[in-house]
């Protein structure tokens, strides 16, 4: 179940992106939101459900910019085991861990995506200044953001009620 709630954490988190971009906000200046999904999966879920998860929010961001050789969804897998691996030993409930996770992953992740992507121009340096200042926005937005995701992706099971077939005694 956290599978479908994280995949659907992505989707409204790339549709909340896309909204920003169509208000006007500058590339620069437009925080990746489904990474910090992606983030908050590494933070929370170790293990098959957060590798599918990654892959499908990052599908779905290729999907979303009409690039279907899936440098996103390549991008967020590595990200995602990237930051499983260090999250074992980190207190990822810090927001000072949460901002420095969100900044690195967003280099990384865009890295790996002007790596994996056939227009790779990571020698540009005004390619280089769009991922750190993506990088600056999106750590800053990372406290905000994080605690909302987490929010929606835990499962909130409520206690069943033992209900009894037998008559109650007279």
């Amino acid at each position: 179940m956290r599978l479908v709630r994280l995949c659907v954490a992505g989707c409204v988190a790339i549709l909340l992106q896309a909204g920003l971009a169509q208000a006007g906000l500058p590339g620069y200046l437009l925080p990746h939101l489904a990474l910090l999904v992606v983030i908050q999966a590494a933070f929370l879920e170790h293990g098959i459900q957060g590798v599918v998860a990654s892959f499908l929010v990052g599908l779905a961001l290729d999907f979303s910019s009409a690039l279907l050789v899936g440098p996103w969804a390549g991008a967020f897998v590595i990200v995602y085991a990237g930051l499983t691996i260090l999250s074992r030993g980190l207190f990822v409930e810090s927001p000072l861990v949460t901002v420095l996770a969100a900044f690195f992953s967003t280099v990384a992740a865009n890295c790996f995506f002007s790596v994996l992507s056939p227009n790779s121009d990571l020698s540009v340096l005004g390619h280089l200044l769009h991922i750190l200042s993506q990088a600056a926005v999106t750590a800053a937005c990372a406290p905000f953001f994080l605690p909302c995701i987490s929010y929606v992706s835990e499962r909130r099971a409520s206690p069943l009620r033992r209900v009894s077939s037998a008559a109650p005694a007279l």
